[in-house]
């Protein structure tokens, strides 16, 4: 059963390259990658990314979250496209 967790700045990489997975897309609308390593590791100062991971730690999804101005921030909502459609993740 997948399992939720934090991401931690280790995660840096294999989030990114998650999000652009999830993003490609947008590859016909925007020039390049959705996000850089150094956009990933930047966000860790502001919010806060949560992983879904499988039984074996892959990566499957995920969300960074953030407070600004007193509001929750939702972004980047990323699966991975090769598992999107499996119903790994239900209520």
């Amino acid at each position: 059963m997948p399992e939720a967790c934090p991401a931690t700045p280790a995660d840096a990489e294999a989030i990114r390259d998650l999000i652009n997975l999830g993003f490609r897309a947008e590859r016909p609308f925007v020039d390049g990658d959705r996000i850089d390593l150094a956009g990933v590791r930047g966000l860790f100062h502001r919010g806060q990314f949560i992983l879904l991971r499988d039984d074996s730690g892959g990566l499957l999804g995920c969300i960074y979250t953030e407070a600004r101005d007193g509001r929750g921030y939702i972004g980047l909502l990323s699966v991975d496209p090769n598992t999107s459609r499996l119903g790994l993740v239900r209520n």
